[in-house]
Formats: C-alpha cells, structure tokens, sequence
C-alpha cells in the first residue's frame, strides 16, 4: 500500500501538481483509522456532554436501525428517518442530561470498507446498566469531517 502512494504521489509531483482529490484520498488511505478515531472521539464527546450538535454528525440519509430486545426475549426493530432521528436526539438531550444518562464504549474496532469506514464498539449505559453493540458506518468529507451513514443498535427498555 505505501509503495503504491509514493509512486501516486511522485508520478503526480512530475506531473505539475496533485490533484485536490487525488491529494485527499493519497491522505485518507494512510490517516484513515486516525481520521474515524478522532470522529468516533468527537461522537462520544457530544453524547457524554448532551450536546445537541451530535445530530449534526448525521447524514440527512442516514440508515438508523435498532433492536430493542425486551425481558421476555421478543425483539422488536425499529427504523428510523435521518431527519426524525435528528430531531429526536435534540429534543431528548436535556432529559438524557437530567438523567444522567452516560455511555460508555469498549472493544471498538475499525474497519475499511470501499470508501467508508465501519466501527463496531460495545456501548454500556451506566444508567440502565447493560451492554449493547454498536455499529456505526461512516464517511468523510474533503474537510475530514465525518458523516454518520448507518447506526446499528441494540437496546433494552
């Protein structure tokens, strides 16, 4: 892999100059764990401070699907609208706030796959005290801003 960059790179440098996205995506083959690190950091910051810009992080196309698994073994799965999605985290932030309603993340892992990275964590809510998992899929823009593609969870009432 660092083989074909440098000769990406030095072909294009003979050449005149890279190309933006020819740069980017030199830039993002080799920063692209440290890239969705740093997202998956900024996801967990925005829900641990009830901060309603965590919805921003959402792509306005957004596949959300959860699991909710119930006492008696039933499970029941929802899909949710980017949009209704987005608003729901805003308008819920204050109550998740007053109920002191934490996250905490282990065992996350990344992956590529084609032009989006996959993280797979476990999520423990220290206010219901369980362990879920979490699969988000995202992409990142030319400003290394991340996008939230798909949320695949699972949870307990």
């Amino acid at each position: 892999m660092l083989i074909r960059v440098f000769w990406t790179t030095l072909f294009l440098s003979l050449v005149g100059s890279i190309i933006p996205s020819q740069a980017l995506c030199v830039k993002l083959e080799l920063h692209w764990k440290q890239i969705a690190t740093q997202c998956f950091q900024q996801y967990v910051k925005l829900g641990n401070e009830f901060n309603a810009d965590l919805a921003d992080l959402y792509s306005p196309k957004a596949m959300i699907k959860n699991t909710r698994i119930y006492p008696d073994g039933t499970e029941k799965i929802s899909r949710l609208p980017a949009e209704e999605y987005k608003t729901l985290i805003r308008n819920s932030v204050m109550l998740a706030k007053e109920r002191k309603d934490l996250n905490e993340f282990t065992g996350t892992q990344y992956s590529l796959e084609k032009n989006r990275v996959s993280i797979k964590t476990k999520r423990y809510s220290v206010l219901k005290k369980y362990t879920s998992p979490l699969i988000l899929l995202i992409g990142i823009e030319a400003n290394e801003r991340c996008i939230i593609f798909e949320e695949l969870s699972v949870s307990k009432p």
